[in-house]
């Protein structure tokens, strides 16, 4: 499950153009979304989280699939990521990914040093 799930993110990122990966094995990834610099884009990020969870996927960009997990809970996730990605690509299109976000942004969990 956790395969269908990476490789359907991935399929739809690249439709999309969406600047984001799937980082780590199938059954634990995590959903990375990069600037044009290379830096994590936290306000892309946020809008993702916003728009899955308005689409009944709860998420903080860490996936761990189970065996809990049946092939059509994949298949509404992967209809919610597009949905997701569709609205990012408007946000993309327009350079105002803020303007979208209906709450604060995600921040970083890095300590200063």
């Amino acid at each position: 499950m956790g395969r269908k799930l990476k490789l359907g993110y991935a399929t739809l990122a690249k439709q999309y153009d969406i600047p984001t990966s799937c980082m780590g094995l199938a059954p634990h990834f995590v959903f990375k979304f990069r600037d044009a610099e290379g830096n994590d884009d936290l306000l892309l990020k946020s809008l993702f989280l916003q728009e899955a969870v308005k689409r009944g996927v709860l998420t903080n960009a860490s996936i761990m699939i189970s065996y809990a997990h049946k092939e059509a809970d994949i298949d509404r996730a992967l209809q919610a990521v597009e949905g997701a990605f569709q609205v990012m690509r408007e946000a993309l299109n327009k350079a105002d990914t803020e303007s979208y976000l209906e709450g604060p942004p995600v921040r970083s969990r890095a300590r200063p040093q």
